[in-house]
Order: structure tokens, then sequence, then C-alpha cells
């Protein structure tokens, strides 16, 4: 693991950014004007993923532009459900650094537990 900057280039590059922040979320938009609609904070994605139809999406089909597509169609979607609502301090993760093992395995978990649905969504 080797932390970098994030440039412009990174999130042009990009068809979704997930931040751990509002404040990370609101840095993206300056750092890419129009990139908010592809910019989500991670709780805010969580119970954003709960709103699309998978019905709504392309099929699922074992072919990476097939794949692609549903993934381009799921973040329009998410934003799309945004409805005007915007990210709080409540979708905000916590940083665990040096708060100890017992709130790190809980960030981990509401890590793993929105990137799991999010997987779930897109491939199934």
């Amino acid at each position: 693991f080797r932390a970098r900057y994030l440039r412009a280039e990174h999130v042009e590059s990009s068809d979704l950014v997930i931040t751990a922040t509002v404040e990370q979320s609101e840095y993206v938009e300056r750092l890419v004007p129009g990139a908010g609609d592809r910019t989500f904070v991670l709780g805010e994605l969580g119970r954003l993923l709960a709103l699309v139809d998978p019905a709504g999406l392309p099929p699922v089909v074992v072919d990476p532009d097939a794949v692609y597509a549903r993934g381009t169609a799921m973040v329009a979607a998410l934003h799309g459900a945004r409805t005007g609502r915007s990210a709080g301090a409540a979708d905000e993760l916590d940083d665990p650094w040096g708060q100890g093992d017992r709130v790190f395995a809980r960030v981990a978990d509401e890590v793993e537990g929105t990137v799991g649905s999010l997987a779930r969504l897109l491939l199934s």
C-alpha cells in the first residue's frame, strides 16, 4: 500500500469515485467539475444501492463490455436516486487511524458491506 495524491487524470479516467467523507467528495468535484454525477461518499452509495431497481439495468452477461455497460447504467441510476439529496455526515466513514481494533473492524465491515452490495448489483 502506498498513498498518493489524487490528480485530475485519476478522476477523469474513472467511471465511479467513492470517497470516505463529504469533504473528499467536494474536493473531487472541485478538481474535476462535472464528476459529481459519479462521485459518492461510501455511506451515501450504500443507501442509494438499495433504491436502484436491477431490472432497470442492462442484463448481466459474462462479457467485459456488457459488465461495463451495466456498471455505467448503475452509476447513472445511483446518481438519479439522489433526487436532490446530498451526502451528509451520517454517510461518512470514521477514520480508524489510532482508534483501536474495534473501530478498525467496524469501518472495515462498513466498507465490505457496501462494496459487496455494489458487486452483487453489478454482477447478479
